[in-house]
């Protein structure tokens, strides 16, 4: 019987393996050379928790195995050059799920690659970016096929009918004009998500 994992507070090495498909010997290692963090029950066996899990994977830069995403965790990749904005977002999300993956970027080169790791839920994307704009991020998530489900809120301080149908027909779910309150964000993601 195959084993699904839902989330949970801790993990044993052999489900760390399983979930980074590597011999459980590898984190044994990790967690003796305390590159991840563990503990002992008082059976011997280790355990860790989620929080040193996600760490370590972003330590590491490694992707998010879609089994920490999944099964109804929300995990969401916030793309925005503006640092109040991502911080705004970043708290809605925290609000909606506290126990959300959350990824940040500032242009769309980053967030191409963000969002190939992590394979997310829900994407918060502005329109103006540097490098790589919005339109076309979107255009290339809509391409992919492990991002069917992918939800997109594309936002933008350019509020116009352009830019609207521009981005909807590119693959966004919903659009969102700037400036824009928390309440404002965190129905627009509910909405999406629910």
């Amino acid at each position: 019987m195959k084993r699904e994992f839902k989330t949970p507070d801790l993990f044993s090495t052999k489900d760390m393996a399983k979930l980074l498909g590597v011999d459980y010997t590898t984190v044994i290692a990790w967690c003796e050379k305390g590159k991840l963090p563990s503990f002992r029950t008082p059976g011997g066996h280790r355990r860790i928790h989620f929080s040193d899990v996600m760490n370590f994977l972003h330590q590491y830069n490694l992707p998010i195995p879609p089994a920490l995403t999944g099964s109804g965790a929300l995990s969401c990749v916030v793309v925005d050059d503006e640092p109040d904005i991502r911080e705004l977002a970043t708290r809605v999300v925290r609000q909606i799920e506290p126990k959300a993956t959350i990824e940040v970027a500032e242009d769309g080169f980053a967030a191409g690659q963000k969002i190939m790791d992590l394979l997310p839920n829900l994407v918060v994307l502005d329109l103006n970016l540097p490098g790589l704009d919005g339109f076309s991020v979107c255009e290339r998530i809509r391409k992919e096929k492990r991002l069917a489900n992918t939800k997109i809120l594309a936002i933008t301080g350019r509020d116009t009918p352009e830019n609207k149908k521009k981005i909807l027909l590119a693959g966004a779910d919903d659009y969102l004009p700037k400036p824009f309150d928390a309440k404002t964000l965190k129905d627009a993601i509910l909405k999406l998500i629910k």
